[in-house]
């Protein structure tokens, strides 16, 4: 592909490809040719902002002529993460779970109870990458579905980074005791491993490491799949909410 792109950028006719793929930067969907970029023009897709997400939701609430509380809308927001799959299933799922009880409004009981549905959409490799990633291993200190969670509920910089020490806040408040980077430095080291569902990757040198979700739907999952489980109380979780609702009202 790259061969092509240098050709055809030589060409008279002056043709445009568009070329759409999934990852952090142009030289990851197109390789071997150093100076391919001159030839390109990045468009970066952005995760929708909660206002757009809750935008998504209350339009199709409204043709349905059902009503959302402002509640539900903020809990849809959060778990959705700015990605629309998850917005379009909880949305569907809550809406459903309304008319099952016969309610023309949506609260947040049925968006919590549409958390299982939505989880059952998520795509096969997410949920078999979490199963690797959080599976248990003979070894004192097995706590990799509660780093996970914390890493899920860590705040972020606006490239999706987190440092390890940003993992001791929410980790403490799942296990109910103070936990310091080198008592789970080696679980995160584990998940950026294929063995573990290379959930998380790894970039920067030593001691100034940065981590982020290889895929970006694997974060709210986790969050859900947490909840579901039991590896995150509710009221840890709720801690986590109110601060992260505030930080989208920014």
């Amino acid at each position: 592909m790259t061969d092509l792109i240098k050709a055809l950028a030589r060409a008279p006719n002056n043709p445009t490809l568009i070329l759409v793929g999934v990852a952090d930067n142009i030289l990851q969907l197109v390789r071997d040719h150093g100076s391919i970029h001159r030839n390109l023009v990045q468009i970066p897709m952005d995760r929708m902002t909660s206002d757009e997400i809750k935008d998504v939701i209350s339009t199709r609430i409204r043709r349905l002529r059902m009503k959302i509380t402002d509640d539900a809308l903020w809990r849809v927001a959060y778990f959705s993460a700015g990605l629309p799959f998850y917005a379009h299933s909880l949305g569907k799922y809550a809406a459903l779970r309304a008319v099952e009880v016969e309610k023309i409004q949506i609260d947040e009981g049925p968006v919590l109870s549409s958390l299982v549905d939505c989880i059952a959409d998520v795509d096969y490799t997410i949920a078999e990458s979490y199963t690797r990633a959080t599976e248990k291993i003979y070894r004192k200190g097995n706590i990799f579905a509660q780093v996970l969670a914390a890493c899920a509920l860590t705040e972020n910089n606006d490239l999706g980074q987190f440092t390890a020490a940003a993992v001791e806040g929410p980790l403490s408040e799942i296990m109910g005791e103070p936990y310091e980077v080198s008592a789970f430095s080696f679980h995160l080291n584990q998940m950026t491993n294929p063995e573990r569902g290379s959930v998380l990757r790894k970039t920067g040198a030593r001691r100034t490491f940065q981590y982020h979700f290889a895929e970006p739907a694997m974060q709210p999952f986790i969050i859900m799949k947490s909840l579901q489980d039991g590896v995150l109380r509710k009221e840890v979780f709720e801690r986590f909410y109110v601060k992260r609702q505030k930080s989208f009202a920014i």
